[in-house]
């Protein structure tokens, strides 16, 4: 497995899928972006019915870890989940590395070419032509 982990198989299934002139949109939180705002936990809903959520960021690994704990009168479950977080140049190279041309990079949906302080980034990338 690379660096890139299960994330570089997913994006070589997807250009792989895709006809040749096909498009690929990513959306993603920008890693330093994440990380500022990232709270430790946080706790939804009321009286008997509650879900709790503990976050941790690993830089050495740059995964995110949230861990879920959701009680009901009838029931409690746990769940993890696991996520790795990129800044611009990591997720263009993870593209690039499976094929991909880059034709944009935004920080909105309303078209802002990407900047360090957009929460999000949106990467358009695009399957070479046949021939």
């Amino acid at each position: 497995m690379t660096e890139q982990g299960e994330n570089s198989e997913l994006v070589r299934r997807v250009y792989a899928a895709l006809k040749p002139g096909g498009w690929f949109v990513v959306e993603v939180p920008q890693r330093e972006t994440a990380v500022s705002q990232l709270k430790p936990s946080d706790q939804f809903g009321d009286g008997e019915r509650v879900t709790a959520v503990s976050r941790h960021y690993d830089p050495a690994t740059r995964l995110v870890t949230e861990n879920f704990r959701i009680t009901a009168p009838e029931t409690e479950h746990a769940y993890r989940l696991g996520y790795r977080l990129y800044d611009r140049a990591e997720l263009l190279a993870l593209l690039i590395d499976v094929g991909f041309s880059i034709r944009a990079a935004y920080g909105n949906y309303q078209g802002a070419l990407l900047a360090d302080e957009h929460p999000i980034m949106l990467v358009v990338g695009q399957k070479e032509e046949v021939g």
